[in-house]
């Protein structure tokens, strides 16, 4: 296989542990990864496997690594850190530093146009093999950033499920606004990098029948890795007693388009969701997706909403249910 890859991860297929399994401590590893909450979690699985973090393994939250690594150590001067709340004053406004900070949506641009930072030579000098996680979240000019790793000698591995786009690392403007709504324009803008739809296209989170409903209903393409395991439910809820008895029960988890925080129970909203399991889920549906969910339409849920959608539904090792909004009512907190 190539050394420059893009591996579809779908739910639950064990994308984290790929990456781990995969690394030689005896090589000069780098994992990038964007939340804090995943940076750490991958340090701990790593640190389980090995008794340590390995002396040559390192990994990196992203804007940490741009600033600490690729551009501080090109610079005499004294930056501030990182402005991660700097808004544009105008549609001209084109700042990459505001008093000392360097401004986070700007940073990899900054980076790709300076003549003097050689931040992929610089990588190649420090590390052998590097792993992007969560590739489906890099945008604007951090995705342009991404796709500049193809030119690195290293070994590069891109993680990702284009489906599970709840977050965005940066947005500038209009700056490939329509890339991350096209599946197809975001694999070409990739095309630098051998695609693996195979490698972990079956999930060991989901029992194969929720798996299905995701297939075959929202046409993202998930298998389980088992078909012999025994079928979960898979039900919308209209009878309120039913209703009751799982919005009472705080073994399942209840996950809402937004605002989960307006209702008494143990909820959580969709997108929020991402990288958790749970035992069972219910999925709330707020309008807009029950009107699709009952016209069996949820394929042409805007995609925001789809991926955000096909999140809770994954979240679930066991049964998956799914109420209307408005059926809780009695729930929303005082």
């Amino acid at each position: 296989m190539d050394k420059k890859r893009l591996i579809h991860a779908v739910a639950g297929s064990g994308k984290t542990k790929t990456i781990i399994d995969d690394l030689d401590i005896d090589k000069r590893n780098l994992i990038i990864t964007y939340t804090t909450t995943n940076q750490e979690e991958i340090r701990k699985r790593v640190i389980n496997k090995y008794g340590q973090l390995p002396e040559r393994t390192y990994i990196f939250g992203f804007f940490e690594f741009l600033y600490k690594f690729c551009l501080v150590p090109y610079y005499d001067q004294r930056f501030l850190g990182i402005d991660f709340n700097y808004k544009p004053k105008n549609n001209f406004d084109k700042n990459f530093f505001n008093q000392q900070r360097v401004i986070h949506f700007r940073l990899s641009n900054f980076l790709i146009n300076k003549s003097d930072i050689d931040f992929l030579g610089r990588i190649d000098y420090f590390f052998d093999c590097v792993y992007i996680d969560e590739v489906q979240d890099f945008e604007s000019y951090d995705f342009d950033w991404i796709k500049s790793l193809s030119n690195l000698n290293a070994k590069v591995w891109l993680l990702g499920d284009f489906y599970q786009k709840t977050y965005s690392t940066s947005r500038d403007g209009n700056k490939g606004s329509g890339i991350h709504k096209d599946r197809a324009k975001w694999l070409k803008e990739l095309e630098s990098f051998e695609l693996d739809e195979t490698s972990l296209m079956e999930s060991y989170r989901c029992p194969a029948n929720i798996c299905d409903f995701v297939r075959e209903k929202m046409k993202i393409q998930i298998f389980h890795h088992d078909e012999n395991t025994i079928q979960s439910t898979v039900k919308f809820i209209d009878n309120q007693t039913e209703i009751d008895c799982i919005m009472s029960d705080d073994k399942i988890k209840k996950l809402f388009y937004q605002k989960s925080y307006n209702y008494n129970c143990n909820g959580q909203n969709w997108g929020d969701s991402k990288g958790g399991e749970f035992s069972d889920v219910c999925v709330i549906l707020n309008p807009k997706t029950l009107d699709c969910f009952k016209k069996e339409h949820l394929s042409d849920l805007v995609p925001q909403t789809k991926n955000k959608f096909y999140v809770a539904c994954t979240r679930t090792k066991g049964n998956l249910y799914f109420i209307s909004e408005e059926s809780i009512n009695e729930y929303k907190k005082e």
